[in-house]
């Protein structure tokens, strides 16, 4: 869960929901299964995101969100029940030129950030 709510999100400029750190440029994620993606990371938490400026592709920007926090192995996604993460949609609303929390309502036509934090980092570490 983030740990910003919708009114304390609101910025002109693009953090991360779980740690609030600065999100310092937009980069291309090199994607092993087709066309490279806009996204990045957090430096502070290790939140991953991947940016949809258009509205079309939203569901398999989640998806490929989800992968790109699991290094792109879908398997372990897919078939782990114990997979646990945390997930927030920024959103960047036009009109007032700022970064807000949540999906909006189901007209909203706006570019998302779909951040996907992983919380089984720290387990997996620890059984090493």
């Amino acid at each position: 869960m983030p740990i910003a709510n919708e009114k304390e999100y609101r910025d002109k400029v693009l953090k991360c929901p779980f740690c609030l750190a600065f999100i310092e440029k937009v980069g291309e994620v090199p994607n092993p299964f087709g066309q490279d993606l806009d996204g990045g990371e957090c430096a502070q938490c290790g939140a991953r995101f991947i940016y949809e400026r258009s509205w079309r592709r939203q569901g398999e920007a989640y998806g490929d969100a989800i992968a790109y926090a699991y290094d792109w192995d879908y398997d372990s996604v897919y078939e782990n029940v114990d997979a646990r993460y945390e997930e927030a949609v920024v959103r960047y609303n036009n009109t007032s030129g700022k970064y807000l929390l949540g999906e909006g309502d189901f007209k909203e036509r706006s570019p998302k950030y779909f951040f996907i934090r992983r919380m089984d980092i720290e387990q997996e570490e620890e059984e090493v």
